[in-house]
């Protein structure tokens, strides 16, 4: 009997290693080469730093880009790389790589705290009801995490939604959402708000 069980307990645990062993090399098959293989990105490739999102967030994302919804403007040139990768992605494969960047270890991209004083706190106020205080995210929400993110991305995807090239379709709704909050904010804040984001979760 206690055989029995010890068999079937290292068959489920072989069978899980497997899994896992099959997401990884998934991962870095279609991943890697631009996001690293622990997930922190390439600022030289305009690969954003992976590590620290929801499954949740990188499933819609990705699917998002297989869609018309994300990355289909000719404008949007990093959104149309990032578009050619995914459109050949299947569901199953879609959950396999949101599961595994899921599991990814945090690496911290930003190591110097950033002093933006009142007027950087208080961008930060709107930004923060979903992106959560020390930009954790907020996966009820949508929200995902912001914190240990590259200053060049957010600049970026900011940009992108202030131009709708990131949530003016309608396929996208909580893109929509988060392009009417970025058409909030002036040029002239962009940079200050950009850098109270970079220094969240930074040690002083």
């Amino acid at each position: 009997m206690l055989y029995r069980i010890w068999f079937v307990l290292s068959v489920m645990l072989i069978s899980a290693s497997a899994l896992s062993q099959s997401d990884k090399e998934l991962y870095e098959a279609r991943c890697a080469a631009c996001h690293q293989s622990s997930g922190e990105g390439s600022a030289a490739l305009k690969a954003p730093n992976l590590s620290g999102l929801s499954i949740a967030y990188v499933a819609r994302q990705l699917r998002l880009f297989r869609s018309d919804s994300r990355g289909s403007l000719a404008e949007d040139t990093q959104g149309q790389m990032m578009r050619a990768a995914a459109l050949g992605l299947s569901d199953s494969q879609v959950d396999k790589l949101a599961g595994y960047v899921g599991s990814l270890v945090d690496v911290p991209v930003n190591l110097e705290k950033q002093s933006t004083g009142f007027r950087g706190r208080g961008l930060y106020s709107v930004c923060s009801s979903c992106h959560g205080a020390k930009g954790e995210g907020n996966e009820a929400l949508g929200a995902p995490r912001i914190a240990q993110q590259y200053s060049w991305y957010l600049r970026s995807q900011l940009n992108s939604y202030k131009k709708g090239w990131r949530g003016g379709e309608s396929g996208d709704e909580l893109g929509r959402q988060m392009r009417s909050m970025a058409l909030t904010v002036d040029d002239a804040d962009l940079e200050l708000l950009i850098r109270h984001v970079t220094g969240l979760g930074v040690k002083p």
